[in-house]
């Protein structure tokens, strides 16, 4: 089966889609917390994918379902987010500093044959 149908029947993972007029403009998926980081806890999540089409970008799309995931992480109780994003993303680096996340860590993702440097950002519970 598909890897997305396991994380979607994990009552611990949860994904947002974001539609307009019927069309899907956005996603967010999360679940348990993989990234590699001395201060990670069990009960940690990780924002795994979070996607806005080009098209609508810049439109608060992101900032509507990072509201929605939050709402969801953060009932009964705060907890800490863990998210990678890549060394080069500037732009998704200041989405997430906003909505808290701080960079605690790197590590080295690996795509193909290449190493690209990515950050861990931490929001704490």
């Amino acid at each position: 089966p598909m890897p997305q149908r396991a994380e979607l029947a994990d009552p611990s993972s949860a994904a947002w889609l974001l539609e307009e007029d019927g069309i899907a403009v956005g996603y967010l998926a999360a679940g348990p917390n993989s990234l590699p980081h001395t201060l990670a806890q069990p009960g940690d999540v990780e924002l795994k994918r979070l996607y806005v089409k080009a098209s609508h970008q810049n439109g608060g799309h992101g900032a509507r379902l990072m509201e929605a995931f939050f709402a969801w992480l953060d009932q009964p109780r705060r907890r800490t987010l863990w998210v990678g994003v890549w060394s080069e993303n500037h732009g998704a680096q200041r989405f997430y500093a906003r909505h808290g996340c701080g960079k605690v860590g790197e590590y080295e993702f690996i795509v193909g044959a290449s190493r690209d440097l990515e950050f861990i950002l931490r929001r704490p519970a």
